[in-house]
C-alpha cells in the first residue's frame, strides 16, 4: 500500500484490475479522513507497524477478510473520536487489534478495545475472542467508558478457557 498516495488509490487500483483476490499489506500507519468500503475481494494482513487510523465521524466498512495478530498493547486499529471499522465477513475478532492488553493492566484502554471489538461486529454478528491472560476493565455503572457493551443479538465473547480473565479495576463488578 506504500506505492499509493492514499488507500482510495490503492482500493481503485484494486476495482481496476479486477482480480478475484487481492492482499492489502498494510506496514505502516494509514491514516483513513474519509469513509470508504473495502470490498470483498480484499484481505488486509497487518504487519511491524502497520496500523489504520480512522479519523472522527468516519466509518471504513470492511467487506472482505482482516488478518493481523492478536498482541496485548499493539493496536492495528486507532480510532479518532467518532471512527469506526465495520468488518462485515469477520467471524472472530480479537480486542488487542484495538489495542486491548491481556496482562492486567491498562483498564481504560482495554475497555474501549474491547466494546470497539464488539462494535467492528454488530452488523453480521461475530465472536470477539479473548486470549491467554487478564484483561483489566474499570468496571462500574459509568457508562460505555467503563463498562463492556453488547448492544446487538448474534455478538458473543469467547474466552481461551481458564487462562481468560476479565477483571474490574478495583471491585468485583464488571459490567457486560
Amino acid at each position: 500500500i506504500e506505492r499509493y498516495a492514499s488507500i482510495v488509490a490503492a482500493l481503485d487500483d484494486v476495482k481496476s484490475v479486477g482480480a478475484p483476490t487481492v492482499h492489502l499489506l498494510v506496514r505502516s500507519t494509514i491514516d483513513i479522513t474519509s469513509s470508504i468500503t473495502i470490498p470483498s475481494n480484499v484481505t488486509t494482513l497487518f504487519v511491524g507497524t502497520g496500523r489504520f487510523t480512522i479519523d472522527t465521524g468516519v466509518t471504513v466498512t470492511h467487506n472482505g477478510f482482516f488478518d493481523a495478530p492478536c498482541e496485548s498493547g499493539k493496536g492495528y486499529i486507532s480510532l479518532t473520536g467518532t471512527g469506526i471499522l465495520l468488518l462485515n465477513q469477520q467471524s472472530q475478532v480479537c480486542p488487542e487489534w484495538w489495542g486491548a492488553y491481556s496482562d492486567n493492566t491498562n483498564a481504560a484502554t482495554t475497555v474501549a478495545a474491547i466494546n470497539n471489538a464488539i462494535n467492528s461486529v454488530q452488523t453480521n454478528g461475530g465472536i470477539v475472542r479473548f486470549g491467554t491472560g487478564t484483561y483489566r476493565v474499570q468496571g462500574g455503572a459509568g457508562g460505555f467508558d467503563t463498562a463492556i457493551w453488547i448492544r446487538r443479538s448474534n455478538v458473543g465473547l469467547r474466552c481461551a478457557g481458564y487462562g481468560s480473565v476479565i477483571q474490574a479495576n478495583g471491585n468485583n463488578d464488571v459490567g457486560i
